[in-house]
């Protein structure tokens, strides 16, 4: 992978209509500088990774990584209430400093949210 310095910002303009593992749409829409994945259920986000949390974690943090180096950053969405970001220009919370996710801005009140909307 080329070296931080060496990669230029991109700029991303477009929506992608996905059709989820269990047939609901999901949204991946991208303005300037900044991602947003929009999905209609919690089960819907949890149902395009990995099931293992330590694979979902590296997962998460390999993203972030990425979208920093390219000056990008992902906001994901729960029936358009924003859950969590990742990527550049993210100010990681504590819950997200503990849980050892990096570049994350992951409030509690996210994970409140989206266990109520199970």
């Amino acid at each position: 992978m080329p070296a931080t310095e060496a990669l230029l910002p991109i700029e991303v303009r477009g929506d992608l209509r996905l059709d989820g593992p269990s047939g609901r749409v999901v949204r991946l829409s991208g303005e300037g500088s900044g991602l947003r994945l929009d999905v209609p259920r919690w089960k819907d986000l949890t149902g395009l990774g990995p099931q293992a949390f330590l694979a979902r974690r590296r997962l998460i943090i390999s993203t972030a990584q990425r979208l920093t180096m390219l000056g990008l950053s992902l906001d994901i969405a729960l029936q358009g209430r924003s859950l969590f970001r990742l990527g550049g220009d993210v100010r990681p919370t504590w819950l997200s400093r503990v849980l050892g996710l990096g570049s994350v801005y992951l409030p509690v009140s996210a994970l409140l949210t989206a266990w109520r909307r199970q």
